[in-house]
């Protein structure tokens, strides 16, 4: 595990040679515990690498964050040791066949723990003119429908039927972007749904989090998802789809707010959710204890985990174990 500012970052090593069978040169590094991402734009090229490191009796992690579809890519053989960011993901690899073990190995997120200044909140509510008596909501990600953006903004326009006062801060930006901010205006929600387009500056997005009184995030697309634990890092609890990936963890009106996959609920419990203030700010408190999960934690883990395989190679491995936080 590198720091960047690491010097041992750069480390020289020597490249090993081997002739493959087609005569071609395979010339790869020889690192003792390749650790391997699963990505649907990657995949193929992860279970080659996997495929080779089989033949050569090398130990692996493949790591899984996202909902596996194929038994191949899930590995049914058990030649790799598996790590899935959430139990879904576990669950959706026996569906497919595999038999195997598994660790959870969560996501960590780099904000450290605690809200912004206050002056930078108050001032950021000032440059975009939200009454102090209104309810800030926000979504943080890709502008993408598939994110489950359209139930956000449904959720909005019940909300605001109802009669709550409210500001969307709505941060990001993405491919659908146009028909997203032309649907909000569809929907009446053209002074209350603001688009701020993406904030690359991790600082500046800490404010957003901070002013926010409850991050919208419904998405069933995403698995662990690191904005749920980034809000947490500032004590703002999240409404999210129960039974989703995202809310792994996550108690109803202890930690968070869960709604069903529909819009009047998830009205419903935002509308429940924003009569009292307070219950806010125990609810996002608690978040901040449980759900919250810093990236040198997530990192020791997993290097602890590293340790164990390396330590009991090639015999087995207990594969199930929780962690205290």
């Amino acid at each position: 595990i590198f720091s960047i500012d690491d010097p041992s970052f750069y480390i020289d090593l020597s490249p090993v040679s081997v002739l493959l069978p087609n005569g071609r040169e395979w010339r790869y590094f020889p690192i003792k515990l390749p650790h391997c991402r699963m990505c649907p734009f990657i995949a193929l090229r992860r279970s080659l690498s996997l495929a080779w490191l089989a033949v050569q009796r090398q130990p692996a992690v493949q790591h899984i964050d996202i909902k596996p579809v194929t038994v191949g890519i899930a590995d049914p053989k058990r030649r790799f040791w598996t790590a899935v960011t959430v139990n879904a993901v576990g669950n959706a690899l026996r569906r497919i066949g595999y038999q195997g073990g598994y660790r959870v190995m969560e996501n960590g997120t780099d904000f450290a723990f605690g809200r912004a200044e206050e002056s930078r909140v108050a001032a950021l509510r000032e440059k975009y003119a939200i009454p102090e008596d209104s309810l800030v909501f926000l979504f943080v990600g890709r502008m993408m429908w598939y994110k489950n953006i359209r139930l956000i903004l449904d959720t909005l326009a019940r909300v605001k039927a109802a009669g709550l006062s409210f500001r969307a801060l709505m941060v990001g930006d993405g491919f659908d972007a146009p028909d997203i901010r032309r649907y909000a205006g569809e929907i009446g929600l053209q002074e209350d749904a603001i688009f701020t387009g993406p904030i690359y500056n991790r600082d500046n997005l800490r404010v957003y989090y901070s002013l926010a009184d409850v991050f919208l995030f419904p998405s069933t697309y995403d698995t662990s998802g690191i904005v749920v634990k980034e809000a947490a890092a500032c004590s703002c609890p999240a409404l999210l789809v129960a039974g989703s990936c995202a809310a792994e963890g996550v108690e109803d009106g202890v930690s968070g707010f869960l709604a069903k996959e529909d819009a009047d609920d998830c009205a419903r419990v935002l509308l429940e959710a924003c009569q009292q203030r307070e219950t806010l700010g125990r609810v996002g408190e608690e978040a901040g204890r449980s759900v919250y999960l810093s990236w040198e934690t997530a990192v020791a883990r997993a290097y602890n985990r590293y340790e164990e395989i390396l330590a009991s190679w090639p015999g087995p491995l207990p594969h199930q174990r929780k962690y205290s936080r």
